[in-house]
C-alpha cells in the first residue's frame, strides 16, 4: 500500500495546514474516535485499534494547531489556509496597499 510518505521529496514539514482546518480535523477525528470508542464498537478489535491510531493522529495534528496558532509554524501562499485564513489575508493587504496610498 504507497501512501503519500512514498512520494519522492515528501517532507511533511513542507506544507501546513490553517487553524481552521486543523480544528475541523480535531472535530472529526473526536467524532470518530466517540463512535468506535462506543459499547456498539468497543469490543472489536479493530475498532480498538482504529480508536488507537486516531487518537494518537489526534495528537501530531493538535501539536500542529498549537505551532500554528503560537506562530512557531509560519503559513504561507502555498499551505491550506482555508476560506477564513485567505480572507483574513485579502483584507490585511488590501489594509496595507491602503496605508501606502495614503
Amino acid at each position: 500500500l504507497k501512501t503519500v510518505h512514498d512520494r519522492p521529496g515528501f517532507i511533511e514539514k513542507d506544507y501546513s495546514f490553517s487553524a481552521e482546518m486543523l480544528e475541523v480535523m480535531i472535530a472529526e477525528l473526536n467524532r470518530l474516535i466517540d463512535k468506535y470508542d462506543s459499547p456498539e464498537w468497543n469490543t472489536k478489535a479493530t475498532a480498538n485499534r482504529i480508536v488507537s491510531l486516531l487518537v494518537e493522529h489526534r495528537a501530531v495534528i493538535q501539536i500542529e494547531l498549537n505551532e500554528v496558532n503560537s506562530g512557531v509554524r509560519k503559513l504561507g501562499e502555498k499551505d491550506f489556509l482555508g476560506p477564513k485564513e485567505r480572507e483574513r489575508r485579502r483584507r490585511a493587504e488590501e489594509d496595507k496597499e491602503r496605508e501606502s496610498d495614503d
